[in-house]
């Protein structure tokens, strides 16, 4: 998986921007805690 994403917005005709988005690692689903029903928090 990676630990970064890059891109290009265009808010403006003619003017870009670069962006990025850093990812942290996170707990495994079978360590997260458990929801109301026993069920890692997820979305179907």
């Amino acid at each position: 998986m990676a630990d970064t994403l890059y891109g290009v917005t265009m808010q403006e005709h003619g003017i870009s921007k670069i962006v990025s988005v850093k990812f942290q690692e996170t707990e495994r689903e079978e360590d997260a805690p458990r929801g109301a029903y026993g069920q890692a928090g997820r979305l179907p």
